[in-house]
């Protein structure tokens, strides 16, 4: 059982938020201002946190953050889930910052070096 308090703005700064469609991590800006730089223009941004898209926002900002990454793959950051679309999809969407290229190479040569 889930002893955490529900996962918002007010109880964690750093959470999933999923609905049936995608998922986003929430990252308050305030802990983590430079996750504003892992926008693509596909995550979300209202007040204080930002919502990095599962698909590469959020990769690549956890990449770059090793110690959240290691909590993220144990289980250790809570979900806020939805059986209908999530808030986020309402705000506005990220500032494009990202350079999408220069990650997937990165992410390219990564392999390349893990399957030599």
């Amino acid at each position: 059982m889930n002893t955490q308090p529900r996962p918002d703005e007010t109880t964690h700064g750093l959470f999933w938020v999923a609905d049936p469609g995608h998922a986003w991590l929430a990252v308050d800006l305030k802990a983590f201002p430079d996750a504003r730089d892992y926008g693509t223009g596909y995550g979300y941004k209202h007040g204080a946190f930002i919502y990095l898209e599962e698909d590469l926002e959020a990769p690549a900002f956890l990449e770059d953050h090793p110690g959240l990454a290691a909590h993220h793959r144990a289980g250790n950051l809570a979900v806020r889930r939805y059986d209908f679309d999530a808030p986020c999809r309402r705000y506005n969407n990220n500032e494009k910052r990202l350079d999408v290229e220069a990650y997937l190479e990165r992410r390219r040569q990564a392999r390349e070096e893990a399957n030599a």
